[in-house]
């Protein structure tokens, strides 16, 4: 606790983005993250930080291959992380795997179906990222 009238300690900030171009395993991804920010053995929680760092690194030019490496992992930690899933499904659409997008396009779809979504903090909208799912898998035919 801070005394009296003082301010509050500010909240750790992440990283700087250096690295995240390399970091394809969980293993990159724990040194990099600042322990002090959740409790440990918080699966989801580091899933949902994976997601962002491989969105950060999708930014700065990282490899599909590591992006979807990320997006995967981030997927193990957090099975309804949807947007990660939605976001898989266009990696995968994109290089030709059609069946492995629709698949994807799908659980994310009947995740949000069932309301077992767990959403990010920049893709809040549900019902426009269902929509998004659906629309992915009538292109794809499925």
């Amino acid at each position: 606790p801070s005394a009296a009238g003082a301010a509050p300690a500010p909240a750790p900030s992440r990283p700087p983005v250096e690295g995240v171009k390399r970091t394809t395993t969980f293993d990159d991804f724990k040194a990099l993250r600042p322990s002090e920010a959740k409790a440990p053995d918080d699966p989801v929680g580091d899933g949902v930080e994976l997601f962002h760092r491989t969105l950060d690194g999708a930014a700065m030019g990282q490899s599909e291959a590591a992006t979807e490496a990320g997006l995967r992992q981030s997927l193990y930690l957090a099975p309804d992380l949807v947007p990660a899933r939605y976001l898989l499904g266009v990696l995968l659409e994109e290089k030709g795997l059609n069946a492995d997008a629709a698949s994807e396009f799908r659980r994310a779809h009947l995740a949000l179906k069932n309301r077992k979504a767990r959403m990010t903090s920049f893709f809040l909208n549900a019902s426009r990222l269902e929509l998004a799912c659906e629309q992915a898998l009538k292109r794809l035919g499925y």
